[in-house]
């Protein structure tokens, strides 16, 4: 159970962290992007917050282990780290997968909102999926 736990926060915490690095390129220019480094401040807090519960699913199944290691066999010393550890990892993963949904939505809604793709030139290196609209 605590090999799962530990797996688990370990999987969510390193996504989270991959995230974050990725949004720091976007946002220095490092990867190339049409999106505003100030439109990726909700992303950036949403995926901090999924791996600061991600460290705190580690503490609380840390704690658990020690109840383990102690002894304690039943109880609410048992049943309530374990269920705050898991908690706080569909937390963290529920963090991520929303922070992946809002980037991925910031940049479509920049895509199609915004003017600077009329600045572009014609041979401009990134696809184009405005949709097609009759003039």
């Amino acid at each position: 159970m605590i090999a799962f736990y530990l797996s688990a926060v370990r999987y969510t915490a390193t996504l989270n962290s991959v995230a974050i690095l990725y949004l720091l390129f976007l946002a220095s220019g490092v990867v190339e992007s049409l999106l505003a480094p100030a439109w990726l401040r909700l992303p950036l807090v949403v995926f901090s917050v999924g791996l600061g519960s991600a460290f705190l699913a580690m503490f609380w199944a840390q704690f658990l282990q020690q109840s383990l290691h102690l002894g304690i066999k039943s109880g609410f010393r048992l049943w309530f780290p374990s269920f705050c550890a898991m908690l706080f990892v569909f937390v963290s993963l529920g963090a991520f997968l929303l922070g992946v949904w809002g980037t991925v939505g910031l940049a479509s809604f920049s895509w199609f909102n915004d003017n600077a793709w009329q600045s572009l030139p014609n041979g401009h290196p990134l696809p184009d999926f405005r949709p097609m609209h009759p003039r």
